[in-house]
């Protein structure tokens, strides 16, 4: 049958469609679309291959291109992840360079794509990376919380200093990055609310770690040659341990639409024992919920500056911060 192409420029992160059968163009910022399809046959031996195309949801506060690779009888050869603005082209440049660390020391707990090629086409990046093989059935229950020893790998892959979260290497770097957003008004908003959330959190020492940053079931899958781990564009540290298993069990939860503070207490209450198991003190788990909901507001903040449509939940999770800190406070 007749195939659409699509046409996908990155700058404005849409897809024109193009009734042109059997071709797929695409182009990216102000380079030619055929140099993007040169480059990406280079990575592959120069062979012919088959695009197709994923822009993610709209409300996603990191939206960009997805060009999954195939060959012509559609076996899959990689993945392109498409940075097109400055907070994505960021973002895939992390994932490379936290993959290509992994390379030279393995995970044992899990597995990770490759990183194949990385490449400046116009103005925006490329990430090319190895798909990880398995079978299209996950296995296991989907939301099930992932294996204790991959979530403890990732904690503790880097080692950091722990202390308190006032005057920490994490405090000053979310301080770094609300000091970009350029709206006065939400800059001194987020300000104030993360100083709160500094001020309220319990006295004594936090555990500080790195984190994969999206650990989602939509990102792990359990297979027959064990769990495999994609989407490492968000990684890094330090942050409070403990942030990967909330943000798991919290983000599951809310993109089925639930309640902040329901999901926020059941997020908490199902992360305990794995905290626990974490090293993270019962007194700092309300912390380290605080500072991970702020981490995914500021999210949102970084990608309505970086021009994308922000989810209007955005706002129901401010109302909550502001509300928990005001609590604490009395």
């Amino acid at each position: 049958g007749e195939v659409e192409a699509a046409r996908v420029p990155v700058r404005a992160a849409r897809v024109e469609q193009q009734h042109r059968p059997g071709s797929l163009e695409v182009g990216v910022g102000d380079a030619q679309p055929g140099v993007l399809i040169h480059e990406i046959e280079q990575v592959f031996d120069g062979g012919r291959v088959r695009i197709a195309v994923a822009l993610g949801e709209p409300l996603r506060p990191n939206r960009k291109p997805v060009l999954c690779v195939m060959t012509e009888q559609g076996h899959v050869l990689g993945y392109v992840k498409i940075g097109w603005n400055a907070l994505t082209k960021r973002l895939v440049s992390n994932e490379a360079n936290v993959l290509r660390a992994m390379s030279g020391y393995p995970p044992t707990a899990f597995r990770v794509p490759r990183v194949l090629h990385e490449a400046e086409i116009g103005d925006a990046h490329l990430t090319v990376l190895s798909p990880l093989p398995h079978s299209l059935w996950r296995r296991g229950r989907l939301g099930a919380p992932p294996p204790f020893q991959a979530v403890r790998e990732v904690a503790f892959r880097q080692r950091f200093d722990d202390g308190p979260l006032a005057g920490s290497e994490y405090e000053r770097a979310v301080h770094g990055r609300i000091a970009a957003v350029a709206d006065p008004i939400r800059r001194s908003a987020l300000a104030g609310l993360f100083a709160g959330i500094v001020e309220t959190s319990a006295a004594g020492t936090i555990a500080f770690g790195a984190w994969h940053g999206d650990w989602t079931p939509w990102n792990l899958a359990r297979t027959r040659t064990g769990l495999q781990v994609w989407d490492w564009e968000r990684s890094g540290g330090p942050v409070p341990v403990g942030m990967d298993p909330i943000h798991h069990r919290f983000l599951f939860g809310w993109r089925g639409g639930g309640n902040v503070e329901r999901l926020a207490s059941d997020a908490i209450m199902a992360s305990r024992d794995v905290l626990v198991r974490l090293g993270v003190d019962v007194t700092h788990h309300q912390s380290v919920l605080l500072t991970y909901l702020f981490e995914l507001l500021l999210r949102f903040e970084e990608g309505r500056a970086a021009g994308l449509p922000t989810s209007s939940r955005a706002s129901e999770l401010q109302r909550f911060l502001e509300s928990e800190t005001t609590r604490a406070r009395r």
